[in-house]
């Protein structure tokens, strides 16, 4: 059998510029306001225009250039990688790239730009990915990269053009691996592996993670630490968690965070400094930062010994109450001006609005067949915003603008995803807090109405009330807490119903899993919506 000899693409597979192409669009002025999509829409959208075959040239001449450094590491390549040279595998990079663009009026080295980038981006560190400069190819025409792709002897090849694999002089034995989340008739492509991500490519070609993957990797982060097991013991639509077993019977918690292309939040830098500042200051429910590997968006903590709260009691609200009041406690403290805002924090009811809108407006884009989502979207949800947003509007506290960004004094720190689902309960009866990588400056409303309205909550009546009085007692200063708390809680329901919906923006490909856990979703994000209603209706003085 011949050695794994994986061939990979560089635009548009390893280097991603789906925000790049967006951003320089709108400031070519050649989209109409409020587009939203990545790059193959956007080609699609101009070449379907008169001229849009050269204004597509002339942005690629920009993005390749002088843009080149604004591109993202495409989400799980890394991850990708890494696995990769835990496993000593030959890997090499073929692109077809030009050295200049002919629309180019100031000629940059295209491969010079993307050698900078991969330099910056850790392709050829040997703490990091480990591939070596030698190891890139460019080319000037397909032809060639393809004639380079059989010289090398790949086994593998990963592109996410199917014109590549098009080509008449494409090696029959490579594994051809297309990595798109558009379907493809072609004939040629039968032979092809379709893939919407790094995760199914992983899958594809190495398959599970092995013991020896996630130990090598754990090194990475605890170079000096003798690591005897790693298993991943967590992975969801965020971060994914692994449990570090050291030989002396110490065990630590691994995390690796998600990076996603127009997503600009660092839950690496949140959560680390979030750890951090709170133990520093007294709070030690959250976990102890062992080390952190920020270029490969890894960090290790330390473990707790605790258990799920899967049906909290009165015990447990109280401690979850009280790491609210501490919270609170520190918002004078000087280091807590370095702390920025909570992830999508909503400091006006304008600021929840524009959350939900977005979501609903990406939802609007999908091309997935779902027509129970989108009639239930047009026919349920969106009467049900219009009136919550007049509800909003009405029930403001007149002091305030809805429009108004709350004062700081009112603000508190909040973990913005701060629920049971987070919480682990140690048998020394203390309840620690787990998953800050959303940590910030916040509106308490916001915390109040979301603990209330999670739909992973398991809260009977009486602890949602003691959960609205305490609060309320903690953030006595605010005069109009309670009222902007009643009039933003059927926005924030809302907002969970389209959160909830994430799954369908996830990825177009459809597996009959992936079908059945939306339809899930869909019915979790329509029992909020009518929940929403039906507390709006009955004027409902109970959360």
């Amino acid at each position: 059998m011949s050695e794994t000899h994986i061939g990979i693409d560089f635009d548009n597979t390893l280097a991603c510029f789906d925000e790049v192409f967006v951003r320089i669009a709108h400031d070519y002025k050649v989209l109409p306001f409020g587009w939203d999509g990545g790059k193959p829409a956007l080609r699609n959208f101009l070449r379907s225009k008169k001229g849009g075959e050269e204004t597509w040239q002339l942005l690629q001449g920009q993005v390749y250039g002088r843009l080149m450094h604004q591109a993202q590491l495409k989400p799980g390549a890394g991850w990708f990688l890494l696995r990769c040279k835990a496993r000593g595998l030959r890997v090499s990079v073929v692109s077809h790239k030009t050295q200049f663009s002919p629309k180019d009026p100031q000629k940059i080295r295209l491969r010079d730009v993307a050698l900078e980038w991969m330099t910056r981006n850790g392709f050829f560190d040997p703490s990091r990915f480990g591939i070596s400069q030698d190891a890139v190819y460019f080319e000037g025409t397909r032809q060639e990269k393809v004639r380079r792709i059989v010289s090398l002897g790949c086994t593998h090849f990963i592109d996410d053009l199917a014109e590549v694999f098009d080509e008449k002089d494409f090696p029959p034995k490579v594994q051809k691996i297309l990595f798109s989340v558009e379907s493809f008739e072609n004939d040629t492509l039968k032979e092809a592996s379709a893939c919407s991500s790094w995760t199914s490519i992983g899958n594809a070609i190495l398959g599970q993670e092995t013991k020896q993957d996630l130990i090598s990797i754990a090194k990475t982060v605890l170079p000096d630490a003798q690591i005897s097991a790693c298993y991943r013991i967590k992975c969801g639509g965020n971060s994914a968690v692994y449990q570090i077993h050291i030989r002396d019977g110490e065990s630590l918690a691994l995390k690796r965070y998600p990076v996603v292309p127009g997503d600009k939040r660092d839950r690496l830098y949140s959560e680390v400094a979030a750890c951090r500042f709170l133990r520093e200051n007294g709070i030690d429910q959250v976990p102890f930062v062992v080390r952190t590997d920020k270029a490969n968006q890894l960090a290790a903590f330390e473990w707790i010994h605790g258990d799920l709260l899967d049906m909290p009691n009165y015990s447990h609200l109280t401690h979850l109450i009280e790491f609210v009041r501490k919270l609170d406690s520190l918002r004078e403290v000087e280091a807590a001006n370095q702390l920025l805002p909570a992830s999508e924090a909503c400091f006006s009811g304008k600021d929840v609005c524009h959350q939900i809108q977005l979501r609903r407006g990406r939802l609007g884009q999908l091309k997935i067949e779902c027509d129970r989502l989108f009639s239930f979207l047009s026919q349920e949800f969106d009467p049900v915003f219009v009136r919550a947003a007049d509800w909003a509007q009405h029930h403001w506290p007149h002091r305030q603008r809805f429009d108004e960004d709350l004062p700081t004094i009112y603000r508190t720190l909040s973990p913005s995803d701060l629920g049971f689902h987070n919480a682990l309960w140690e048998r020394r009866g203390v309840l620690r807090i787990i998953d800050l990588e959303y940590f910030g400056w916040d509106d308490p409303v916001k915390l109040a109405s979301d603990f209330c309205w999670h739909p992973g909550m398991a809260l009977d009546q009486k602890m949602r009330n003691q959960w609205i009085a305490k609060l309320t007692d903690i953030y006595a200063r605010d005069k109009s807490f309670l009222i902007r708390l009643r009039a933003a809680h059927p926005l924030y329901g809302l907002r969970w119903a389209m959160i909830v919906l994430n799954s369908f923006a996830a990825s177009q490909v459809t597996t009959p899993a992936t079908v059945e856990g939306r339809r899930g979703q869909l019915r979790k994000s329509m029992d909020l919506c009518r929940r929403v209603a039906l507390w709006m209706q009955d004027e409902n003085s109970s959360f």
